[in-house]
């Protein structure tokens, strides 16, 4: 299953947009905000994932862009 998320505020709530894939075309939509406690729960996961996550040293980079290049 392919998911894409984007974030936007509203009123000052940040609401969270998922989509996932079901079949080339056809996607199903989810919002939630963050005042509720599912919106806040997949916010929190995403600021967990996102404080765990390593950025690239100097060489992966490198390598990154001679993908890109290419």
């Amino acid at each position: 299953m392919l998911i894409r998320g984007r974030l936007k505020t509203l009123n000052n709530v940040i609401h969270l947009l998922i989509y996932s894939k079901i079949k080339s075309g056809v996607y199903e939509a989810l919002e939630l905000d963050t005042a509720n406690s599912s919106g806040a729960m997949y916010n929190y996961i995403w600021n967990l994932i996102w404080q765990l996550a390593k950025s690239p040293d100097q060489e992966q980079i490198d390598e990154y862009i001679n993908i890109y290049r290419k």
